[in-house]
This record gives structure tokens, C-alpha cells and sequence, in this order.
């Protein structure tokens, strides 16, 4: 039950809605190691209520070893579908006539006849009326449908719409009633399909021909459902000529064929793999059993924005680039506040002791992966980034990273920038000196109405911004290296003008040839501090290589020094670069400073990561971790803890 229920092994029900109607009518497996000994065990234990129940027997039940079909995966699903679908979607699955269930059992029984109508079932009042043969009695037809009708629990629109070939119900005083029909208890031997008490061969052209009488509708609905969850998902597939007396289309490929409408309705209930009987979680997939405590993890990565990296845009993208270990679920990021589809968690569950990533003591959500699927949701908000070019005379869109990275123009243009922002890279311009500019976002637009200047964005920008304010235009004509007193100005007390709140992004620049695992790791570490203490204003994380050229770190130095305002490049980041082509491994944190109310001011994070070539993304997810924490300790104002 547990893995019918729980498909994708999270831990969590992947239907809530059938758990619950499950839930409240106490649904119950019951076993016995015969079907005589469970009768004695229910005569002596007393009634179990209003419990929905469904019998199992040992004898039947295949355990490891067992050569025979393993029947406890019929009677486990009888269960779930007879008082969980047929209850959480009547309409869809209710076991009774005009339901979408019921319309294509019909399909599949085609001409044969229903046995039930053939005899009215056995004995069950005890009054020695042979009702199989309809002798009279109580019961005589309630295998016709006397007792479907009167014990249905049918509501009174559903009493009245119920009229099948067979037999019909009426609401009456509160109850369902039966209503009669053809099926008046007629003798066996009337069947032709069940002439020897088995289906007949040839008989019908139909695909289900139950022999049970004692099955009615509804019970016939129940066994159809089993028969095509089961055959479509491969279980029957090597007993075709075992199961033919009751079942045909055996195969996937013949209940696509033969039960279409069966099988497309099977689709909608989320069941794709049968129950092995190997209870337990298993979230990661690594075939080993979740050994972390609730709340508890190993992650390579833990609500990493889809938007900032690197790895890609969807699930499929980020598995395609490696950046999530095999053995290790990927899923979109689970939150306490639920399934957040623009971020993703690399984790797995395995004991502390075995993680290979970095363990989180708190606050890793199990939650419902039932939305892990490598293909994005329907309303996914991300949108992949193509671009929308928007021509001359729209502007350009403001941001904080305005960097002019060299000539070109166009796709061109956008390239350069993406080689070194990636998916940081919001917008681009140019204009008729064919002088490129990169921008990581798009808050307004400056110079609209210019025709020598052109734009160009990620296509999720569906309309532009308004244009910037006359402010924007302003030079603060700022000099950091000229700080004169505080006379007279209400200057803020705090010696940063950093922020920390969830609008703020960090920009990623890195060298031409910096490895793609490393920074997964890096922005592994970044989120994971992110998601703990916050997300800082005004930060940009540089990533160099080890032993690299001149020319593989020229864009990034370029906007380094742009970025932390140096008037004389001629030495600006010299020593960073020297660090990294010496052999890298080295992590630290920069500082950019201004004048601000004649004060001198921290107003922007420059975060150096230079990995060494021994250094793996483990090991630099843990210094992003310890460096981009300064990062936010720089937005609190004061001296920087070491």
C-alpha cells in the first residue's frame, strides 16, 4: 500500500485527496493465513464497524522465492481504488454506470455478457433457497444487484442516474433502493458466455469476461481497474495465455491498442511502477535507505535560484551538466512555505557520516516531491533565456553593472556578455560605435528615444520598464580619496550602505576557462548562506581559474577595477591575477569604498574565489560559504569579524 500511495518515494502520499477519503472511512487490509482461517479469526473477533476492509490470505501473498504471482497486489489496489478514487473523483472513478471508469470497463467488456446478470449470487441468508438459480428468498438477486444498489452508500443523484443493461436503482426515503431490471435471477445455464460456469471462447469478441456471479457491477468495475493498471504496466505480460480466460489485452502495448480509453484514464492516476515490497524511503534513489534524520541532510546545493545559475534553468538542464551527483535527488527547492519551482535542491539522505556534500542540521525539507520530474510544470514561471531585441530608439535598461565589455553588436553582443555574467546577464546595448554593454538588470530605461542606441533582453522582459527618473542622470561627482568632515550632514550611523533582503542578487564574473563543477559549488555555498542569514546588496563573486593566460582574466580584472572604482587600472588587479596564475587557493573578501556624507563607506563586495587545481566543489562550497557570510557581516556596518 505504501508504494502504491507513495510513488515516488518521498515519504509523503502523492495523492492527498485519495489518502483522506482512505483516512476517513479507516480503510484496512486484513490477512489470514487462509481464507478459512481469516473467516474464524472475523467469527471470533466480532464486527470490525464501518471499516472499509479487504481480505488478503498468506497462501496468496508471494514472498522472495515464490513462483506465483504475487495476488496481494490485486487486493492492496482493490482497496485504494474501490474507497479511495472511487471516492475522492466520483465522477471519474465511482464504480457505477455513466462514470468515466465505468464507460471504459463497458468498452473493454464489449459484447460479452456480465456474468452477475446470469445468477443471483449464493446463499447468503442462509435460508437454504438455492438464489443461485434464483430459487426466491431475501436475496435472491443480490448478486443482480439488490445489494449493490441498497449497501451502494449512493447519494440520491447518483441512486437516480445509476441504470446500466442490467438493472436500475431508486432513491426512496432516504435510501437507494433497487429498481429491478433484467437481471431477475436468471439460471446460469441462460448465459451462453458462462455456459459452463467458465467464459466460454468465442463466445464474445469483448476483452473482460469475469465468470464470477457473484461479482456485480461495481465489483466487476473494481476487478477491470486491476486487471488494466497492472496489464498496462508490463505485470501481465508473461501470463497472457494464464489470465485469457478473464483478461486480453495483457500487454502495454495491447491496452493502448484495445483499452484506450482505459488506459489514457489509468494515466491521470499516477501510478507508474508496481510495488516491489521493499518498504522504507529511498529520496536520493541510491538504492540504500534514507539513514538523515527529519529536517536533516547532505546537499550539493539547497534553494539554488534557477535564474543565477550556472548549472541551467530547469531540472533537465541542471542534470544534463553534471551538477547534481547521481546518487543525489534532484528536485525544485522544497520550502516551508512549499514547492519553490524557480530554485532547485541537489540532496540526499544519506547518515552524516557518508555525505560527500554538506551537511544541513536544520530545516531540509522532505516535502512532496510529486513535482520532481525533470520536465517543468505547466506553471513554472522561468523562462528560458532567449532574447528579445528590441531594436533602436527603446533605450538601455538600468542597473548597477552597466559595463561596457568591448566592440560588437547584437547576438554578438550578447554572447561577450554571457561568456562572463552568464545567467546573471539581464540585458544588453550597443550603439552605431558598436561599443557593448552589459547589464544584469532592467529597473528603467535611460536615453529612450536615442536611435544611435539599441537594446536587447532576456525574453521573460515581455513589455519594458518606464523611464528612469532625472536622478539617474546625476554624476555624484563623488571622491573617495577626498573624505572631508561630517559637519552638517545627517550622515547614517552605520559605515555600509549594503542591504540585506530577498530583491538582492550577487553578480557571478568569471575568467573564460573557470570550471563548471566549481562554480556549482561555489553558488552551492552562496545559497545555502543565503537561505540561513540573507542576501546582500552591491556583491559581486569573481571566479579565476588556476594557471591561466593574461587573457583569460582580462574581462573579468576589467570589471573588477570598474566595479570598485579604480581611476588608474594599470595595477588594478594585478595581485588577484598573479594569485591565480600562481597556482590559485586563494578565498577572500575585497571592499569597494566611497565618500558617502563625508564619510568614507563600504558600498560594494567584491568576493574572490581562486580554487586551486587540487581544490574540489566541496571544498569551495565550504570557503563560499565562510567568505559570503563577511559578505553579509559587511551590510551590518562595523569591523568585520575574522
Amino acid at each position: 500500500m505504501d508504494q502504491y500511495l507513495d510513488q515516488d518515494r518521498d515519504g509523503v502520499a502523492d495523492d492527498a485527496n485519495v489518502v483522506a477519503e482512505l483516512t476517513a472511512r479507516q480503510a484496512a487490509m486484513v490477512m489470514g493465513a487462509t481464507e478459512d482461517d481469516l473467516e474464524d479469526t472475523t467469527d471470533h473477533s466480532g464486527s470490525f464497524g464501518d471499516r472499509a476492509l479487504q481480505d488478503v490470505y498468506t497462501s496468496e501473498t508471494a514472498y522472495d522465492g515464490a513462483t506465483y504471482f504475487d495476488a496481494s497486489l490485486e487486493e492492496v489496489l482493490h482497496l485504494i481504488t474501490q474507497h479511495g478514487y472511487a471516492n475522492a473523483y466520483p465522477s471519474s472513478f465511482g464504480e457505477y454506470s455513466g462514470t468515466t471508469l465505468a464507460d471504459a470497463i463497458d468498452a473493454v467488456i464489449g459484447d460479452c455478457e456480465m456474468s452477475w446478470e446470469c445468477g443471483g449470487g449464493e446463499d447468503e441468508d442462509q435460508n437454504n433457497d438455492d438464489d443461485k438459480y434464483g430459487g426466491g428468498g431475501d436475496d435472491q438477486n443480490r448478486g443482480a444487484g439488490e445489494q449493490f444498489c441498497e449497501e451502494s452508500g449512493f447519494s440520491q443523484e447518483e441512486c437516480g442516474s445509476y441504470d446500466s443493461s442490467a438493472c436500475a436503482c431508486q432513491w426512496d426515503d432516504g435510501q437507494c433502493w433497487y429498481a429491478g431490471g433484467s437481471c431477475s435471477g436468471r439460471r446460469l445455464d441462460d448465459c451462453e458466455d458462462y455456459s459452463t460456469d467458465t467464459w466460454v471462447p468465442g463466445s464474445c469478441s469483448g476483452g473482460f469476461h469475469y465468470s464470477d456471479t457473484t461479482c456485480d457491477y461495481g465489483c466487476l468495475i473494481t476487478e477491470g481497474l486491476y486487471w488494466g493498471v497492472t496489464a498496462l504496466l508490463g505485470a501481465q505480460e508473461n501470463r497472457c495465455d494464464d489470465i485469457d480466460q478473464e483478461w486480453e489485452p495483457c500487454t502495454p502495448a495491447l491496452m493502448r491498442s484495445d483499452a484506450p480509453a482505459l488506459a489514457s484514464l489509468i494515466d491521470t492516476m499516477g501510478i507508474t511502477v508496481l510495488p516491489d515490497g521493499k518498504c522504507g524511503n529511498d529520496l536520493d534513489g541510491d538504492g540504500v535507505e534514507d539513514a538523515a534524520p527529519d529536517d536533516q541532510c547532505c546537499t550539493y546545493c539547497y534553494g539554488c535560484d534557477f535564474a543565477t545559475h550556472s548549472c541551467g534553468g530547469t531540472l533537465e538542464e541542471v542534470e544534463a551538466a553534471g551538477c547534481c551527483p547521481d546518487d543525489f535527488l534532484l528536485r525544485y527547492s522544497v520550502q516551508f512555505s512549499g514547492e519553490d519551482q524557480s530554485a532547485f535542491d541537489c540532496v540526499s539522505f544519506v547518515a552524516e557520516t557518508d555525505c560527500r556534500g554538506f551537511w544541513m542540521d536544520a530545516q531540509c525539507m522532505r516535502g512532496d516531491a510529486a513535482a520532481t520530474d525533470d520536465t517543468p510544470a505547466t506553471d513554472d514561471n522561468y523562462v528560458p533565456a532567449t532574447t528579445t531585441n528590441w531594436g533602436s530608439g527603446a533605450g538601455w535598461c538600468y542597473s548597477s553593472l552597466d559595463r561596457e565589455i568591448g566592440s560588437a553588436t547584437g547576438g554578438e553582443c550578447w554572447a561577450l556578455c554571457e561568456a562572463t555574467y552568464g545567467a546573471s546577464l539581464v540585458a544588453v546595448d550597443w550603439n552605431g560605435d558598436s561599443e557593448c554593454f552589459c547589464q544584469s538588470a532592467c529597473e528603467c530605461l535611460m536615453d529612450v528615444g536615442d536611435n544611435d542606441g539599441y537594446l536587447m533582453t532576456v525574453d521573460s522582459i515581455s513589455s519594458l520598464p518606464g523611464v528612469c527618473p532625472a536622478s539617474y542622470y546625476d554624476d555624484d561627482g563623488g571622491d573617495a580619496s577626498l573624505c572631508g568632515d561630517r559637519r552638517g550632514c545627517n550622515a547614517p550611523s552605520a559605515y555600509s550602505s549594503l542591504t540585506v533582503n530577498g530583491d538582492n542578487e550577487p553578480l557571478y564574473v568569471q575568467s573564460t576557462g573557470f570550471d563548471t563543477t566549481l562554480r556549482a559549488g561555489v553558488e552551492t555555498g552562496v545559497d545555502l548562506t543565503r537561505n540561513m542569514i540573507g542576501t546582500a546588496s552591491d556583491t559581486r563573486i569573481y571566479l579565476l581559474e588556476p594557471n591561466g593566460d593574461d587573457d583569460v582574466y582580462s574581462a573579468l580584472v576589467d570589471d573588477y577595477c570598474e566595479f570598485v572604482g579604480w581611476e588608474d587600472c594599470s595595477q588594478c588587479g594585478d595581485s588577484e591575477r598573479s594569485a591565480a596564475q600562481d597556482g590559485g587557493g586563494q578565498y577572500y573578501l575585497s571592499g569597494a569604498v566611497s565618500c558617502v556624507c563625508g564619510e568614507y563607506t563600504y558600498v560594494g563586495a567584491p568576493m574572490f574565489m581562486m580554487p586551486s587545481t587540487y581544490d574540489d566543489a566541496t571544498m569551495v562550497a565550504e570557503r563560499a560559504i565562510h567568505e559570503y557570510t563577511h559578505v553579509v557581516q559587511k551590510a551590518s556596518g562595523g569591523p568585520m569579524p575574522a
